[in-house]
């Protein structure tokens, strides 16, 4: 997958996230260095993937981004201006970003049909207030993510895992941002499901133009959506590159590792895959 050279979109530069100890007793617990220096920067139309373990800092970086976490050092600009702070610029920003969470069941209102979650993005950040243009619009978005205008009717507890992941989608896609933040997106649905999304994420960025910034801890899926991919160890970014060459001729050994442990349907090559993860286990992965 390749990308034209466009305008950036999201900078980060040496971000620093920090978490304060919690303080027990007459002790203060050491703070919690979750991301120290990381620096990467998204495209216009491009998904940047971002991969690592559970506990690396991936999802901070993403809250941040959303502005949900507070940054200790370091910025976040999008497209060149820092993240705004009063209310009326963060509905601005609101409408470029969005974010896909890995589970639509927490992040969808079960008490609210599918078609009031959608409409709801339309009414404050698009600021429409015409009923039948807010159907219609919902309507083209559930089209767009390949669900029946039906699904309106319908409650999240009533759609399956990848159907309620599609309503997501559709309600991200609603205020017609520049960028949504994918935060580990597929890894709770399965197999099948998670190439059909996937699929889908890819069909929706050729037809729309929309960037993603995808946070995932799976090479292979993060290699088949993105153009460049960025490894993250320990809150660090210990490789970054074009994903292709990424995941096809890892430098780092931390990456080396993260591709050791993605099993394949060959017991041969699996084989030869423990071997090769033995190996890179026995290597060290600081910066």
């Amino acid at each position: 997958m390749t990308v034209n050279p466009r305008e950036r979109l999201l900078a980060v530069h040496d971000l620093h996230i920090v978490y304060p100890g919690r303080r027990r007793l007459l002790r203060k617990a050491p703070d919690n260095h979750a991301v120290a220096g990381v620096t990467f920067s998204v495209a216009e139309g491009e998904t940047f993937g971002l991969v690592g373990e559970s506990g690396s800092g991936k999802s901070t970086i993403g809250r941040a981004i959303l502005g949900l976490t507070s940054v200790a050092a370091g910025s976040i600009t999008f497209r060149g201006r820092p993240l705004p702070r009063d209310r009326h610029g963060l509905q601005g920003y609101r409408r470029s970003v969005q974010a896909v969470f890995q589970d639509p069941l927490s992040s969808l209102n079960p008490s609210m049909p599918v078609g009031g979650a959608i409409a709801e993005p339309l009414r404050r950040l698009r600021e429409l207030s015409d009923r039948r243009e807010i159907e219609r619009e919902i309507c083209a978005l559930l089209e767009a993510v390949g669900l029946p205008a039906e699904t309106r009717h319908r409650y999240p507890s009533q759609l399956s895992g990848g159907q309620r992941q599609r309503v997501a989608i559709a309600r991200a896609l609603a205020p017609r941002p520049e960028l949504i933040v994918c935060d580990e997106a597929v890894s709770a649905l399965d197999v099948s499901t998670q190439a059909q999304i996937v699929n889908l994420f890819a069909d929706l960025q050729a037809e729309l133009g929309v960037a993603y910034l995808f946070i995932a801890h799976d090479l292979g899926v993060v290699r088949h959506l993105s153009h460049r991919t960025g490894v993250l160890s320990r809150g660090e970014m210990v490789e970054q590159g074009k994903a292709r060459e990424v995941h096809d001729q890892p430098q780092h050994p931390y990456t080396q590792q993260l591709l050791a442990a993605v099993p394949i349907p060959d017991p041969v090559r699996q084989a030869e895959r423990r071997i090769a993860r033995r190996a890179a286990n026995a290597a060290p992965v600081s910066g």
